[in-house]
C-alpha cells in the first residue's frame, strides 16, 4: 500500500499520516469484564470498518484495472475487496477463456499483494438467451472452482440467471413493513411524528432502498406494480391513511410521488451526475444512454478563478406558482440588501433567435455596462458567459443571476469555452478579487433583474414583445432528483397542502377529508354490524362523508346548507388554502 502511496504523489503529510495509520497496530481482546493486551498486528490486517480501508485497498489494487483491460470482451468494476467481471459478447467458449483469463489475473495480482481470493465468497452467474439454453461455463481460481449460483449480489444488487427480481422484492416488501411498523410506534393521534416528517422517514429507508437497486433491473409489468404497492402501503402508514384509501386521492394530495416518477428522477439526475465528468460520459457511451448535456462541451475553470468565484448556496423550493410567496420573500429580501449598489451586477440572457442566437447582458446601477451576441447550444450556455462577462468587469463584486443550472455549473467548476476565454483574458494583478454569485427569482419585481431582461431582448431587434409575467415561462428546468419529485407532485396534487401551524389531530383530519376516510356510518357498518349506515341525526339511508360533514341538515355541529350538493363540497375542499379556513373545515 504505502510502494502505490507514494508512486501518486500525495504529500509528505499525507504519506505520514497513512503510514502511521497502518504500522505499529495494536489490539486488544475483551472477554466478559477481562481485557488482554495489547498485541502487535504486524504488517497485515488494514482495520476493518476505518474510513480509510476502502481507499488503502484501492491504492493497493491500483494497477489491476490496467492488466484487466488487455483481456478481450471482459468488463470490470473494483470497489474496495468487492471484484466483478463480466463479458457480454462473443460465443460460449470464449466468453469462458476470457473470463477465465480475467479471473486468473485478479488471483495472481492479490497474490502478489499478499491477499488471497476465496473461493467460498466468489460466485459466478450465467444468465442465458432462453430458459431452454443449456450451456455451461467453468471457471477456477489456484485455491479451487468457482461455483455457478442462480443468484448473486453485487454491492447490493441481486442478479437472478432468468433475470427475476423476487429477492429483490422480498426484501423490499420486508422493509417496508418494518418502516411502516416504527412509523406505527412514534405517530399517535394527537402527538408525535407529523406526517411530513414521517414521510421523509418513509423516504429515507424505503424509497432509497427501491431506488438504490430497482431502476437498473428488468421489471416487468407486475413488478413495477408491487414496487407501486410497496411505495403506496408506506406512505399511507406515514400521512395516517387507511390502506384501503383511493390511490387517486392519495396522488391529488400532492405529497408522494410513484415509482415511475422516483425512477425517472433517479435516471435522470445520475445521467446528469455522470455526464459531467469524462469518466461518466464514457460510461454513457459505453451503455449507449444519450443525454441532452452530453453534447455541451465544457472545460475547468481557470485555477486563478476557482477559489474567486463563490456562489452562494441555492434555496430549495422555489418552484414557479407553487411557491410564489418564497419567491416574493427572496426577491424582496435581495433588493433590500443589493438594490443598484455599486458593485452589483445584474445579468441575464434572451434567445434563442434564428438558428441558436443567444444575447447576454451585465447591467450595473440600471445601466447596461456589457452585451454580447453568439451562438449557444441553450439558454444556460448563455447565462454562464453573462456571468463570466459580469465576472470580467474589474468592478463587479457581486453578481444576481435567474439562472439555478448556471449558478450549479459555476459551483462545479464546469464552463463553457467561451466563458473560459473571457475569464482566461480578463485582466488582473496577482489574483482575481472575491465575486459573490447569487441566484434571485426572475419576474419577481427586482428592478435590476428585470432591466437586464429588457435589455437582453432590446439587443435584438428580433426578439418577441415580454408577455404577462403570468405567461413567462421558467428557464431554469427540473434536471435534479428533488426539482423532478416536487414538480410531478405538483402537477398531480389536487388539494391545498396543510398549511404551517395546524396540530397533529387538525392535520390528521383535514387528510382524512381530502381522501374521504373518515369514519361515517356508511363506512362503520363494513366493520360492525351494530351500524345501519344511516345518520344518527336525520336518518338518512346512505350517510357518507359528504352528508355528515357538509349535507345533513340536522347535524347540530354546523349551520345547515341551503341547497347542498357534491360539486359544493367538493370546491370547499379544493379552496380551503389558509389557515383559518382549513381550521373551520375540520371543525
Amino acid at each position: 500500500i504505502l510502494s502505490r502511496l507514494s508512486q501518486v504523489n500525495c504529500g509528505y503529510n499525507t504519506f505520514q499520516y497513512i503510514k502511521q495509520f497502518l504500522t505499529d497496530r495494536q489490539s486488544y481482546i475483551r472477554l466478559q469484564d477481562t481485557e488482554h493486551g495489547p498485541y502487535q498486528l504486524g504488517t497485515r490486517g488494514t482495520p476493518q470498518g476505518a474510513v480509510l480501508s476502502p481507499l488503502l485497498f484501492n491504492m493497493a489494487m491500483m494497477k489491476l484495472p490496467t492488466l484487466l483491460c488487455e483481456v478481450p470482451g471482459v468488463q470490470h468494476a473494483l470497489y474496495a475487496d468487492d471484484i466483478t467481471l463480466w463479458a457480454t459478447h462473443g460465443s460460449v467458449g470464449e466468453i469462458e477463456a476470457n473470463l477465465q483469463q480475467a479471473a486468473s489475473i485478479v488471483d495472481g495480482y492479490a497474490r502478489r499483494c499478499g491477499l488471497e481470493c476465496s473461493p467460498n465468497k466468489s460466485e459466478f452467474v450465467h444468465i442465458r438467451p432462453n430458459p431452454k439454453c443449456t450451456t455451461k461455463i467453468v471457471l477456477s481460481l489456484l485455491s479451487g472452482p468457482i461455483p455457478e449460483h442462480e443468484e448473486i449480489r453485487v454491492l447490493g444488487l441481486f442478479i437472478h440467471r432468468n433475470r427475476k427480481i423476487d429477492t429483490t422484492l422480498k426484501k423490499l416488501r420486508k422493509v417496508g413493513d418494518q418502516v411502516g411498523r416504527m412509523v406505527r410506534r412514534v405517530s399517535k393521534k394527537r402527538g408525535g411524528l407529523r406526517c411530513k416528517d414521517a414521510l421523509r422517514l418513509a423516504n429515507a429507508f424505503v424509497t432509497s432502498r427501491i431506488l438504490y437497486s430497482a431502476p437498473y433491473l428488468h421489471l416487468r409489468k407486475c413488478d413495477e406494480n408491487a414496487l407501486e404497492v410497496i411505495l403506496r402501503k408506506i406512505y399511507k402508514r406515514a400521512l395516517d391513511l387507511p390502506i384501503a384509501t383511493s390511490n387517486q386521492r392519495l396522488l391529488g394530495l400532492g405529497m408522494t410521488n410513484s415509482f415511475r416518477e422516483l425512477r425517472e428522477a433517479h435516471l435522470n439526475n445520475q445521467y446528469l451526475r455522470l455526464s459531467k465528468i469524462p469518466a461518466g460520459s464514457r460510461l454513457l457511451t459505453r451503455l449507449h444512454i444519450t443525454y441532452t448535456t452530453q453534447q455541451e462541451q465544457r472545460v475547468s475553470l481557470p485555477e486563478a478563478w476557482r477559489f474567486a468565484l463563490q456562489v452562494r448556496p441555492l434555496p430549495n423550493n422555489m418552484t414557479k406558482d407553487a411557491h410564489d410567496g418564497r419567491r416574493l420573500a427572496r426577491a424582496e429580501a435581495i433588493s433590500e440588501q443589493y438594490g443598484a449598489r455599486p458593485g452589483v451586477f445584474y445579468t441575464d440572457a434572451a434567445g434563442p433567435h434564428h438558428g441558436g442566437w443567444y444575447t447576454a447582458v451585465v447591467i450595473h446601477q440600471n445601466t447596461p455596462v456589457q452585451g454580447l451576441t453568439f451562438r449557444a447550444p441553450n439558454i444556460t450556455f448563455a447565462e454562464e458567459v453573462a456571468i463570466t462577462l459580469a465576472a470580467a468587469d474589474p468592478a463587479s463584486r457581486v453578481i444576481i443571476t435567474d439562472s439555478r443550472e448556471a449558478c450549479r455549473n459555476l459551483e462545479q467548476g464546469r464552463i463553457p469555452d467561451r466563458a473560459f476565454q473571457i475569464l482566461h483574458r480578463c485582466e488582473y494583478q496577482g489574483f482575481p478579487t472575491r465575486r459573490t454569485i447569487i441566484w434571485a427569482p426572475a419576474h419577481a419585481g427586482i428592478e435590476g433583474n428585470e432591466v437586464a431582461d429588457a435589455t437582453a431582448r432590446a439587443l435584438n431587434h428580433r426578439a418577441s414583445p415580454l408577455p404577462p409575467a403570468d405567461s413567462v415561462p421558467d428557464f431554469n428546468p427540473a434536471i435534479t432528483f428533488r426539482e423532478i419529485c416536487l414538480l410531478y407532485q405538483n402537477s398531480h396534487g389536487r388539494y391545498p397542502p396543510p398549511c404551517k401551524g395546524l396540530k397533529k389531530a387538525e392535520e390528521r383530519w383535514l387528510l382524512r377529508l381530502y381522501t374521504n376516510t373518515v369514519m361515517c356510518p356508511a363506512l362503520l357498518k363494513h366493520f360492525n354490524s351494530a351500524f345501519s349506515g344511516e345518520c344518527p341525526h336525520c336518518g338518512e339511508v346512505f350517510a357518507d362523508t359528504y352528508h355528515m360533514v357538509w349535507a345533513c341538515p340536522a347535524n347540530p355541529n354546523f349551520s345547515p346548507h341551503p341547497h347542498p350538493t357534491r360539486e359544493d363540497w367538493e370546491a370547499a375542499l379544493l379552496g380551503c388554502s389558509t389557515l383559518q379556513d382549513q381550521r373551520a373545515l375540520v371543525k
